[in-house]
């Protein structure tokens, strides 16, 4: 009954300059019962390990901090990338057409917080 989240990304920046980055994933993923437990930044890549939370934990944690709709958490989960892919097509008229808004599909966000709910609870006091 034990759940983690491991991300490793690839950064070899000075250790501020993608800080707000992270400090969004760590909101994000708090408001759906994960707690970041490690961080370390190495020469090339950012560490992050969270766990997931109990009822009683989560509760606690959300305590200290403001609820988030879910569109929010989801932006906060954003990559520079995600922006940056579509400026760069946009630019390159060669480029296939990308899917619209009402041809692409649909990212299911409560099937993505449903499988993270499935996720064990841990209890960290042993």
């Amino acid at each position: 009954e034990n759940g983690i989240l491991i991300i490793i990304t690839p950064d070899s920046s000075h250790a501020t300059r993608n800080s707000q980055l992270y400090k969004g994933w760590k909101t994000a993923l708090l408001q759906i019962g994960l707690q970041r437990i490690i961080y370390e930044k190495k020469q090339h890549f950012h560490g992050m390990v969270f766990r997931k939370l109990g009822n009683l934990q989560r509760d606690l944690a959300l305590m200290e901090t403001e609820t988030l709709e879910q569109t929010q958490i989801v932006n906060l989960m954003a990559i520079p990338q995600d922006n940056s892919r579509q400026e760069s097509i946009q630019e390159d008229s060669c480029a296939p057409e990308q899917p619209t808004s009402t041809n692409s599909p649909k990212l299911d966000r409560n099937g993505i917080l449903d499988d993270f709910a499935c996720l064990p609870e841990c209890d960290i006091s042993s």
